[in-house]
Parts: structure tokens; C-alpha cells; sequence
């Protein structure tokens, strides 16, 4: 992220900040700490905070908030810039001065614009529909996704619908191979759920099995 977190940016150690930078983008729990917490190795001094990584039942009693990244500020990030294009920067600011303490929001505007003209940014996880199909005499829809989270593929992943509300969901990661994907799901399915996927156009070089 190009976006520097202010509170990180007080670490005085460069390798320390950018291991919490790394954390920070893979969902390591940080709390934040003004108090004079007691010191254990999960503790990191940064200007007039601390930092506690994954912090213990008793180290939470000290934090008054958690270190944030900019997507759970944002986490359609792509979806928003759209939104946010034709804000100046200081309306921008102004309706996201609530993360001021952690992130300066006319470098948040920023980068989403810039973002947005370079085509570089990416919601933290996008859906993309290969192919859907709907059974009518059984009720059944199943759909077929790419799924994408910060840009980088993930799996696929197989949506079985039964009328309005009732769904199941499988996935298949090991590789980006549709057609293994597709055995994969074919193996998984209940009765009613065949005739709806038989009419999907993926895999169908697949072998029976």
C-alpha cells in the first residue's frame, strides 16, 4: 500500500516497521496503546503509542483501538474511487477525516484517483461470474466465479441456489484449472443439482469420472 499509516510510520527501526506493514496487509492483529503498557516482546514503542501484536486478554485492557489498513477503511476500494471521483479533494477529506489519527484522507484521495486513472486498484475481494445456469423443473442455479482477493487469484468457486434463500458453497483452489475444477464440483453435487450444472459451458472437455 502507498498509503503510509502515520501511527507505523512512528516506528524508529526501518525493518521492525516494515514487518508491521507486512502484518498489517495479512490480518496480524495490532492493538493500539497510549498508555505505558507493560513491556513484552509483542510490544512496540512508536512515538506516543505502542503497538501490541495479537495482543493477550490482559494487554487488551491497555489498547484503546486496533492498527488498520486502508482497506478496512475501505475495502471496495476500486467500487469507491468510482463513487468518490467527482468529490474535491477536501469534500473527500472532510467526509473521511474520521481516519485522520492512522491516515492522512487528501493522500487516501490521492491515491484512489491515481489508482483509479492507472487502473491499479482492487477491491479486497472480487467475484467474477464465469458462467450461470438455472434448472427450472428442479429449482436449482449454479454459478461459477473467479475469485480475486487485493487482485491475486484465489479459486473458483461453485454457487448452488435452491429458490430464493437457500444456497451451498464450494470452492477449489489448488490451481487455476477450470477443468479440475469442474470434476471437482461434478463429484460434490446432490441429484437435484446435476441437471443445472450439466448445462454450464465450462470444463466440458472433462472426462466422466
Amino acid at each position: 500500500m502507498l498509503v503510509k499509516n502515520k501511527i507505523v510510520e512512528q516506528i524508529a527501526d526501518e525493518q521492525e516497521k516494515e514487518a508491521v506493514y507486512y502484518d498489517l496487509d495479512n490480518y496480524v492483529c495490532y492493538g493500539i496503546s497510549s498508555k505505558d503498557i507493560p513491556r513484552k516482546r509483542n510490544v512496540i514503542p512508536c512515538g506516543n503509542f505502542f503497538l501490541v501484536r495479537n495482543p493477550s486478554d490482559e494487554q487488551f485492557t491497555y489498547c484503546e483501538g486496533g492498527l488498520l489498513s486502508l482497506y478496512d477503511y475501505l475495502p471496495y476500494m476500486k467500487d469507491d474511487a468510482e463513487f468518490y471521483k467527482d468529490y474535491t479533494r477536501e469534500e473527500f477529506a472532510e467526509k473521511f477525516k474520521f481516519m485522520d489519527l492512522q491516515y492522512d484522507p487528501r493522500e487516501v484521495y490521492d491515491f484512489l484517483m491515481d489508482g483509479l486513472k492507472n487502473n491499479t486498484l482492487h477491491n479486497i475481494v472480487d467475484h467474477i461470474a464465469l458462467d450461470v445456469q438455472k434448472d427450472e423443473e428442479n429449482d436449482r442455479q449454479v454459478s461459477i466465479f473467479d475469485v480475486y482477493e487485493k487482485g491475486e487469484w484465489k479459486h473458483y468457486l461453485c454457487v448452488i441456489v435452491k429458490g430464493e434463500h437457500d444456497s451451498r458453497l464450494m470452492t477449489f483452489s489448488l490451481k487455476q484449472d477450470i477443468n479440475r475444477a469442474m470434476r471437482y464440483f461434478r463429484k460434490r453435487l446432490e441429484s437435484e443439482e446435476i441437471g443445472a450444472f450439466n448445462k454450464l459451458k465450462l470444463g466440458k472437455e472433462m472426462e466422466a469420472e
